[in-house]
């Protein structure tokens, strides 16, 4: 059985954000990892909208993920978190203003 976003940030203890955030950092070439991280487990992207799926199997070493990963404001993804919430903003605020007029 394959699981979605929602059901692993549930199994995991996280948000569907955070698991998102996670994997984008993750995967983005540009960001340094350290030694000794924890690798993110494999997922599966299906549909023109890239869903993401996990087998059962990903929950443990997505749970270990997080026990390991530096929290906070000078957590591990800081620079990348404050890049991700400055263009949602901006996303967030660009719509709400092209709606104001209509």
């Amino acid at each position: 059985m394959k699981f979605t976003v929602t059901q692993i940030a549930n199994a995991v203890g996280v948000s569907g954000f955070t698991l998102k955030r996670w994997y984008n950092w993750y995967e983005d070439p540009t960001q340094e990892k350290p030694e000794g991280m924890p690798p993110l487990p494999k997922c599966e992207k299906v549909t023109h909208r890239n869903i993401r799926l996990w087998e059962e199997e990903a929950i443990p070493a997505l749970i270990a993920f997080k026990n390991w990963v530096p929290k906070g404001c000078k957590g591990l993804m800081r620079d990348y978190t404050k890049k991700y919430q400055a263009k949602t903003f901006k996303e967030e605020l660009a719509c709400r203003t092209q709606h104001r007029g209509q």
